[in-house]
């Protein structure tokens, strides 16, 4: 690594520093090789994450300069107090995590790899939960991939004090037992089926559209629900029922989050348009459109309702 490379990290490090710690760091000796080495020692150990230096510094720096267990030491040292823990850190694991929280394809590709039996083993050890493996890998993967608004994803919480695989461990055993207490939702009836498609009859026309296709209605949504694809359902699940945002649903399948918003859209309209043919079907009549426009408006009460069962194996 040339001199102006080592110079620019360490410009860059002393630019993610807090102010009043700067000119402590500043004094530090040889910190350009320290972090030329940080960075060398990541990478080695996940070579499979195309993040650049900045980024690899960046995720280390982060893991130290905030910590308040330093908050006590004297200005003059807390930068070498900082250097010490920054140079034991689990960088490799660091650096996978840190793409991870990203959605960077290789580092999920990597995490899938490295950990994706230790998951199979957390789902074996734990309650039942009705779900097979592929189904609790992508859990996990929405658990600690997924950001919520204005949340960084779980796994940027990883400190790298101890090995990944351990985290990720103990993640899972806790995401197992999270799940098992989820109260079960109860049977729905065939009334409580129909108020989910339809809103109560408070006029007319209302009134009149639950008389002519009631009858019909909660069976041609099962049958629409049958017309989908295992991923199509479980798409419809996640968002609906497990309330999974777009970001989530994009780490969990390692895609875009514009590629997963698609699928969402296209599961909705499929389910729509397959539920005009199966009550056409059913009834006979072609004027089905309204009574669908009504379904259309209460969606989500829909699919939450009708569609509250565990993901589906999915081929891909």
């Amino acid at each position: 690594m040339s001199t102006a490379e080592e110079e620019s990290l360490r410009t860059h490090f002393l630019g993610r520093v807090p102010e009043g710690a700067r000119a402590a760091w500043e004094a530090v000796e040889e910190l350009e090789p320290r972090l030329a080495a940080l960075v060398a020692s990541a990478r080695a150990r996940a070579p499979e994450v195309a993040l650049g230096d900045y980024a690899v510094v960046d995720a280390l720096a982060a893991r130290v300069l905030f910590d308040e267990a330093l908050a006590d030491v004297p200005a003059p040292l807390v930068a070498l107090a900082a250097l010490e823990k920054l140079e034991t850190l689990e960088a490799g694991d660091v650096l996978l995590a840190e793409g991870c929280a990203r959605g960077e394809a290789a580092s999920l590709r990597a995490f899938e790899r490295r950990y994706g039996a230790d998951l199979d083993v957390a789902l074996a050890k734990g309650p039942s939960l009705g779900v097979g493996k592929d189904d609790f890998r992508r859990l996990v993967r929405a658990h600690l991939f997924g950001g919520d608004a204005g949340r960084p994803p779980r796994i940027a919480g990883y400190a790298g004090r101890g090995p990944l695989r351990a985290w990720v461990r103990e993640a899972a055993a806790r995401l197992v037992s999270e799940l098992s207490r989820r109260p079960s939702q109860p049977v729905a009836r065939p009334a409580d089926e129909l108020d989910a498609l339809l809103p109560p009859p408070s006029d007319p026309e209302l009134a009149y559209l639950r008389h002519a296709y009631g009858a019909h209605l909660v069976a041609a949504f099962s049958d629409a629900l049958a017309k989908l694809t295992p991923r199509q359902r479980n798409l419809l699940r996640q968002k609906h029922v497990q309330e999974l945002g777009a970001d989530r649903l994009a780490a969990t399948y390692g895609v875009h989050r514009a590629t997963a918003s698609g699928w969402l859209e296209d599961a909705r309209k499929a389910l729509l348009a397959q539920l005009r043919v199966a009550l056409r079907a059913r009834t006979g009549s072609q004027g089905v459109d309204s009574v669908v426009a009504l379904v259309a408006s209460r969606f989500d009460l829909s699919v939450r309702r009708l569609l509250d069962a565990p993901l589906e194996a999915d081929p891909r």
